[in-house]
């Protein structure tokens, strides 16, 4: 694997349309982990995909962020362990939300763009507002 240099783009503030387009899962210092890498239609001026990197568990709970995140964009908790298990974390690539990006200071003075909440795309828009005919 050849070297590269660390990309520090910052990806603006403000709510914006991501599509997941990567999941990986991994096991770090807080054990099993999930890497969710959403992509938004923000346009960088060196033309790279702006990307986004959300960390959850391994384990659906009531206040687990796994769980908080697929109730916020629609898709189904799983509710025993077989359900669970039987999920493949890529099955969801594709999938397309709105994400509120924030930026946060790290402790070594760096910011960051993170993903403080989701939600479901907006049904769009109608010419008679109930998702009927053609505008």
């Amino acid at each position: 694997m050849p070297f590269d240099v660390a990309d520090r783009w910052l990806h603006p503030e403000g709510i914006h349309v991501a599509q997941l387009t990567d999941v990986e899962e991994t096991t770090g210092q807080y054990g099993d982990q999930m890497k969710w890498v959403w992509e938004t239609q923000v346009e960088r001026e060196d033309g790279e995909p702006p990307r986004l990197v959300h960390w959850t568990g391994t384990k659906f709970s009531p206040r687990s962020n796994l769980s908080k995140m697929f109730e916020a964009i629609g898709l189904p908790i799983p509710e025993t362990r077989e359900e669970a298990k039987a999920l493949q974390p890529d099955a969801f690539i594709g999938t397309r939300c709105r994400v509120q990006v924030t930026h946060d200071l790290s402790k070594d003075g760096s910011t960051w763009a993170n993903i403080k909440q989701f939600a479901p795309l907006k049904k769009a828009a109608t010419a008679d507002g109930n998702g009927n005919g053609a505008a």
